[in-house]
This record gives C-alpha cells, structure tokens and sequence, in this order.
C-alpha cells in the first residue's frame, strides 16, 4: 500500500510539475502578446496623429484654393462655343494667288 501511495504521491508531483511549467509558458506568451500590443497601438497611434495632420493640412490648402479662385475648372460647358464643323470660306483672292503663282513657275 506504501507503494501504491508513493506511486501516486510522484504521479501527482509530476502532474503538479507539468502544470507550473505550462503556467509559466502561457505567462511568457501573455507578456509578450502584451508588448506587441502596446508597440502596435503606439504605432497606432502615431499613425492616426500623422492622418489627422494631413487632413488639416489639405483642408488649409483646399482653403487657400477656394479663397482665391486660383483654378478655374477647365471643363466648364457653359462657355460660348464656336461651331468647328464650319468649312472655312474660300477666297477669291486665294484662287487668284493659285493662278498667279502657276504664271510664275511656269515661265
């Protein structure tokens, strides 16, 4: 019966030991998921800080460019347009010109 009981006795030691060491191991992975955690929020962060400067600075500039009306918009429909389909007139002149210069070349 003794050795029945020191058989027990060093099973549950054993089992007592293999517990500790797993405690320890999810500790160590708990402390470590925490300082990631705590690097990735500070990057978090300073990442948002960053964003929210940049969002103020184009609002000034947006700001800056209504004030002053330094863009036009250049697709603007509403101009006047010209027909371009229009065939140019021709001249008489141009015709007389034509003649006089086969006068000329063919001397």
């Amino acid at each position: 019966m003794s050795n029945n009981n020191g058989v027990n006795i060093s099973d549950l030691e054993n089992k007592i030991k293999h517990y500790q060491d797993e405690n320890i191991r999810i500790s160590s992975e708990l402390v470590e998921s925490d300082k990631r955690f705590a690097v990735t929020r500070d990057s978090l962060s300073a990442l948002q800080d960053q964003r929210s400067d940049l969002i103020e600075k184009l609002n000034s500039i947006n700001n800056v460019i209504k004030g002053e009306n330094i863009i036009s918009n250049v697709f603007d429909e509403s101009t006047n347009k010209t027909n371009t389909n229009q065939t140019p007139k021709k001249n008489k002149s141009t015709g007389n010109l034509d003649k006089q210069i086969q006068d000329i070349f063919s001397k």
